[in-house]
Order: C-alpha cells, then sequence, then structure tokens
C-alpha cells in the first residue's frame, strides 16, 4: 500500500474534525451560553395570550431542573423559523407538521413528550382541523362547491390551520393549491374566521376549538356559522371537519446538550395530570412520545415541506459522498457473480410457489385479496374481481378501503380508522364479521367477511381478506323474517277468533240451559218413561258445552291476558295450586310429597299457577276408586334450564295414545268414567310454550302410573 504523506494527513484529520463539529451544531453555533436555555413555542392565538398561557410552564421547569435557566419565547410561524435557524432555540414545542419538518431539516431530537390537551374536563390527545362556512351559505354543502371559491387560512405551513383541511378535501376530489384561491391571513387563526364574516372569503380553515374559544369569549356568534363536512367523534368535544391527528411534541434542537435534555424530559413526565401546574395551563399533561407517522404521510401526500421537492443531486456528489462504498461495491461484484446461480434458482422456486398460490387463490370459492399495513392492495384473486367489477390493476397499489368500503349502506362516511381490515393490521386480531362493500359501478352488496393478519417474523405486515356475497341469504333472512311476522299476525287474529267466538257462544247457550232447567222444574211432575232422563241429557249437556266453552276462553286468553312476566321463586306458584285444590286432595285423601331445588324463574303468576294446578289436579282425579293418590313433584336445575316432574300412581296411559294428550278437546277416557273437557293438557302446553319451554309425558302403559314433565328457560328475558 501506498504511504500517505504526512501533511496530505494532518489536512484530512483537521477537515474531519471541522466535519465533526459542524454536525455537532446542526450546521451554526448555538446562541445559547452557559446554563441558558430557550423554549419556543409555536402561537396560534394571539401572542399576549400565548405568553401568558405557557409561561408556568417554563418557571415550572426552572424551579424543578437544577442548573436550567429556560426562557419562553412566543412565536408566530415565520418568527420561530427564523429564531430556529439563527440557533436561538434548544427546546421547541410545535405542531407535528412543523415537528416533521424540524426533524428532517434541523436534526430535532425524536419527540421528548405529547402534548395532553384539556378541554370540559377531558383528556384530548389529538386535534383536527375544522372548515367553516358562513350559516346562510346553503348551497355549500359538498366538497366540489368550494371550487373556484376564497378559502381563509392562517397559511400552509398550519397543521390545524391549513394542511388537514387540504388533504380531507383532496380525499374528496378537490385540490385547493389549484381549484380554489387561498387568502392569507397570518396569525392567530382567529383572523380567517374574521376574514370569512367580514365577506373577503367565502369559507374559512382554523384548528379544532378555535371557534369554540372564540364564542366563549363574547367575539363570535355561533349561529353565524356552519361546520362543512362535520364529522361525528363521540371522545372528542369540538366541532372537526377531518380526521384527528396526535397533539403537539415537545423535542429538543440537535445542538441541545444530551443530559439537559434528560433532565427536561424527566420534569416534564412528573408533571402531575390534571394538577395545579397543568390547570394554570389549561392541558391535562404531557405523555410518552405518540406515531407522528400520520402527519409525515399527510405531509408527502400534499408534497409539502419537507417533501415538496426533490434535492439536485449530480454523479460528482455521489463520487465524494460514497467513494469508499463504491470501493466496497465493486468488491461486492465478485460475490455477486458467485450468487447469481443460487439466486437464479431460488427465484425459480419463488415464481413457481407464487403460481400454485394464485392457482389456488383462483379455485376459491370467494373472493380473496391482501393488503400491506397501510391499506394498499397487493394481490386480489379473480372471484373478487368478479364480485367487485374491478381489474387487477385498477386494484393492486391502492387502498382497499377507499375503492370499496367507503361508505355505509346509507350514504354515512365510514372512516378508515373504523375499518375492521384498518384494525387487524394495528392488532393482530382476526375478525369474522358482516360488512357492506361497493362495486366499481357504485352498487352495493353484503358480506361476509374474515381478515386474518399477515405476519413476517413476528411482525404485523398487513392482512389476508376473504369474502363471500351474502345477498341472497340476506334476502332468504328478510323473507323468513316476514314470513314469521305474517304467521304471528295470524295466529294473534286466530286467537282473537277463538276468543270471541268462544264469548259470544256462552250468552245463547246460558239461554238454552236456563230454559231448560226451567221446564224441567215446570214438568217434573208430568214427564213420564224416559223423559226425565231425556231432559237430564240435554241439560247436562249444556253444562258441559259450557264448561268446554270456558275452557277455550282460558286457552285463547294465555299469553294475552295473563299477569306479566317477573321474576319469582317457582314454589311460591306451586304452593298457591296447591292450596286451590285443597278441597279436592282432602276428599281424595291424596298423598303430595314436594321435593328438589326451586329456583328464582321469569313466568307469569298466574300462568304458572293454573299450569300447576291441571297437572296435580289431573293426578289426583286420574286414579282408579280404590286406590288412594299419591303424587311426587320434583324440581331440578340443568343448564340453566328448570325441570319440573309430577309423578303419580294413576291409570297410566298406553304409549300409542300419548301424542294425543296435549291437543285440544282430545280424551284418551270415556265421560262416564271421568269427567273432563278436554282441553286441560292442551292449555298446558300452551302455558310452557308461552315460557319458551316443552312439555311432555312418561307412562309404561295402562296401569303403570304417570310423569308429566315439564322444562323451561330459567334466566329468560322478561316480556
Amino acid at each position: 500500500m501506498k504511504e500517505i504523506p504526512g501533511k496530505w494527513y494532518a489536512n484530512l484529520l483537521f477537515g474531519l474534525f471541522l466535519l465533526v463539529a459542524v454536525w455537532a451544531t446542526g450546521g451554526s453555533v448555538p446562541a445559547f451560553a452557559g446554563n441558558h436555555f430557550t423554549l419556543g413555542i409555536l402561537a396560534f392565538r394571539p401572542l399576549p395570550e400565548t405568553q401568558e398561557k405557557w409561561q408556568p410552564l417554563a418557571d415550572y421547569l426552572n424551579e424543578t431542573v437544577a442548573e436550567l435557566n429556560l426562557e419562553l419565547r412566543v412565536h408566530y410561524y415565520q418568527e420561530l423559523e427564523k429564531a430556529i435557524a439563527a440557533g436561538e432555540i434548544d427546546f421547541v414545542l410545535s405542531n407535528p407538521a412543523h415537528y416533521v419538518m424540524l426533524a428532517q431539516r434541523d436534526q430535532l431530537s425524536s419527540p421528548l413528550a405529547s402534548l395532553i390537551n384539556e378541554a370540559q374536563g377531558e383528556s384530548l390527545r389529538r386535534f383536527g382541523g375544522v372548515i367553516l362556512v358562513p350559516s346562510e351559505r346553503h348551497e355549500l354543502n359538498e366538497a366540489k362547491d368550494l371550487k373556484n371559491l376564497t378559502i381563509a387560512t392562517v397559511g400552509t405551513k398550519s397543521l390545524g390551520g391549513f394542511q388537514m383541511q387540504a388533504f380531507e378535501l383532496r380525499q374528496q376530489g378537490v385540490d385547493v393549491f389549484q381549484e380554489v384561491t387561498l387568502m392569507k391571513t397570518g396569525m392567530p387563526q382567529d383572523a380567517a374566521i374574521e376574514a370569512m364574516l367580514d365577506g373577503r372569503a367565502d369559507a374559512a380553515f382554523v384548528r379544532s376549538g378555535v371557534m369554540e374559544a372564540m364564542v366563549n369569549e363574547g367575539r363570535l356568534d355561533a349561529a353565524a356559522v356552519r361546520v362543512f363536512n362535520q364529522r361525528s367523534q363521540s371522545d372528542f368535544p369540538f366541532a372537526l371537519s377531518t380526521r384527528l391527528y396526535p397533539e403537539w411534541p415537545f423535542a429538543a434542537l440537535g445542538h441541545t446538550d444530551e443530559q439537559i435534555a434528560l433532565r427536561v424530559a424527566s420534569a416534564i413526565f412528573d408533571l402531575p395530570h390534571n394538577g395545579e401546574i397543568a390547570n394554570q395551563l389549561g392541558i391535562y399533561g404531557f405523555t410518552v412520545p405518540a406515531d407522528y407517522r400520520p402527519v409525515e404521510r399527510l405531509l408527502r401526500d400534499l408534497r409539502l415541506p419537507p417533501f415538496d421537492q426533490s434535492p439536485a443531486f449530480t454523479v460528482q456528489d455521489a463520487w465524494e459522498r460514497w467513494q469508499s462504498q463504491f470501493l466496497f461495491a465493486l468488491l461486492a461484484v465478485l460475490l455477486l457473480l458467485l450468487l447469481i446461480t443460487a439466486m437464479i434458482r431460488g427465484r425459480r422456486r419463488v415464481e413457481q410457489e407464487q403460481a400454485y398460490t394464485l392457482k389456488l387463490l383462483a379455485s376459491l370459492g370467494e373472493g380473496v385479496y391482501g393488503t400491506d399495513q397501510n391499506g394498499s392492495c397487493t394481490f386480489i384473486n379473480d372471484v373478487a374481481q368478479t364480485l367487485l367489477g374491478y381489474t387487477a390493476e385498477e386494484v393492486i397499489g391502492h387502498n382497499q378501503h377507499q375503492l370499496f368500503h367507503h361508505h355505509t349502506p346509507d350514504g354515512r362516511d365510514y372512516p378508515e380508522t373504523n375499518c375492521p381490515i384498518c384494525l387487524t393490521t394495528h392488532d393482530g386480531r382476526v375478525r369474522r364479521l358482516e360488512e357492506w362493500f361497493f362495486r366499481k359501478d357504485g352498487s352495493g352488496f353484503p358480506v361476509e367477511l374474515v381478515v386474518t393478519p399477515l405476519r413476517e417474523k413476528g411482525e404485523i405486515k398487513g392482512a389476508i381478506v376473504a369474502f363471500q356475497d351474502i345477498s341472497q341469504r340476506k334476502e332468504a333472512e328478510q323473507l323468513a323474517a316476514r314470513q314469521s311476522e305474517e304467521l304471528a299476525r295470524s295466529n294473534a287474529d286466530l286467537e282473537q277468533f277463538a276468543y270471541a267466538v268462544s264469548h259470544d257462544l256462552r250468552q245463547p247457550l246460558r239461554m238454552v240451559s236456563g230454559y231448560l232447567q226451567l221446564l224441567e222444574r215446570r214438568m217434573a211432575d208430568r214427564l213420564v218413561e224416559k223423559e226425565p232422563e231425556f231432559m237430564f241429557y240435554a241439560t247436562d249437556g249444556a253444562r258441559r258445552m259450557d264448561e268446554m266453552i270456558v275452557a277455550l276462553l282460558n286457552f285463547s286468553r294465555v299469553g294475552r291476558t295473563s299477569e306479566p312476566m317477573m321474576t319469582m321463586n317457582g314454589r311460591d306458584s306451586l304452593d298457591e295450586a296447591l292450596n286451590f285444590l285443597a278441597l279436592d286432595i282432602e276428599q281424595a285423601e291424596a298423598a303430595i310429597k314436594v321435593d328438589g331445588h326451586w329456583p328464582e324463574v321469569v313466568a307469569s303468576r298466574d300462568e304458572l299457577t293454573r299450569l300447576f294446578q291441571n297437572l296435580i289436579g289431573n293426578a289426583i282425579k286420574y286414579v282408579p276408586a280404590d286406590i288412594s293418590p299419591e303424587v311426587v313433584i320434583d324440581s331440578t336445575m340443568a343448564d340453566d334450564r328448570w325441570r319440573v316432574e309430577i309423578r303419580d300412581n294413576g291409570i297410566g296411559i298406553d304409549q300409542g295414545q300419548q301424542s294425543r294428550l296435549f291437543k285440544v278437546f282430545s280424551r284418551l277416557q270415556l265421560r262416564q268414567h271421568f269427567d273432563g273437557t278436554g282441553i286441560g293438557l292442551a292449555l298446558c302446553r300452551r302455558i310452557v310454550e308461552h315460557h319458551h319451554g316443552v312439555i311432555g309425558v312418561e307412562s309404561a302403559g295402562e296401569g303403570q302410573g304417570s310423569t308429566f314433565w315439564f322444562e323451561m328457560p330459567v334466566n329468560r328475558t322478561q316480556d
């Protein structure tokens, strides 16, 4: 190797020293000396008001941080820029867009903390922009209505006072740099609203909270303005026209002493949230630095500083900067040549795997597409293209939410922050839900959606979205719902008809029965041979007919005139039924045993009592004459369902006849043996079904006794 001359070597060391010195000072010599530091704050309201608002913060830091002499400087945008460029600022509290520019241009540190504002007792970690128009301008409703009009703004460098609104309007097809006239009023932001009210502008851009502050100060009539493109944000107390972005960052300039910066950051975090100092500042406090990448994306999209132009760069610049890297690159070429064969083989293998994957996706019966972490499509299969009406070229590389997920079915804007696909790319959760997609022609259709995170080495890189068109299923569900409503309405009409008919039949029947009894009394001594028997059959038939009509009335009233559903103990209705049956139990010399656990249930008290009364009454009645009735009533619980069994030692039921038991007017025994209407068990079935339960019977056959049982849910919602 050739020896480097000593003089040339010394000059090289001296040049490197100067380069390091210039880099360390950010290209300029800091203006502070000793322990004197400055905190620059961007003002968007009048300067005296802003100075008064933030002075307690400087006082707090001076008292808290040892050897710190911090001076507060409040400037509007241009003055703050000049002070930073001159090296007069050590710490800065500014809007996020200004921070992004400073980080690119002035080697600003990562944020030491992020501001938490306070309004109406709530902590605010985000803020937004507002578009205001005069309230009488009713023709201004959509973004396109602002074209060729004049809009007042403090300036294009304000995030909340211009850039947020410009980005929002661009998403809706309006370029504020080309299609509107901008009136730059300068700070404070109040001036933009005043220019609009004076008639010099058709609309105004301001930061969220400015309008409300002017109203509270009595400088603005709230009825004179209207919020344009108003967004609904339940956890944000101010009017809003844009999406929300993280609050202001607190950062140190590149030349600020690292130890001082760390101590200031520690004091900032020690500031009690919602404490005395925070209340003086009108804020909630500070928190760990927020994610300012959304702000950077906004600036890149609008091509605003520091992303407004590409730097001029020549081949000579490249050689002077990277000559050592070029030398290493030449050496690396030799290694690359050795790796070319392996790379070609690997590429072929990847292409084969990709071809297989594409064939697999094409064969699926549902639409599938992928997104990166920003929501841009990375691939889409043929089924998805057919369902959505797009070609792969129209989808890949574009934001999927803006293409076919941008609105709700009723036409309201669907914020991308609420999109399940966007949420999965951030939290990594698998989501299965029903959504609404829009085709290229603007028509919409319901889909069943499954969103799965796409991970690489444990990091979320995007999402895989699988969906199916469920239009036919939804139509079938709606048809079933309509048919269910029609059936319910028909059942109600039938119940009302049965009630009316039963009620109206009793009047002429009572007349027939009454006159038969009157005729029987008057002709008692004149009836001969079988005439008394005929008269008995007639009056007994009228009596049984009346009993059947009363039973039919009770049957039709279940669920209509009963007591409302309420939480009660099932044993209470049982005891009430046993009290009603006390005389029958005594006359039959019946033995009643109650066992089991009796839970709290949601039921109609009178219906449940009638259910027990009918079932226990049957258990006492349907017993051979030479046997004393023995009835066991048992209550159990299983899987939130209540089961009651009523076992008797009665006549039993033929297994072939059990299916007829719970039908209206269905009798298994001759009337001369056991009296009854044939409606009692049908009434029991109706009561149990009204409680969303089931009823049944078990019997080994005639002479073997019976077990009647019913089940119903315990925690059913009250009607």
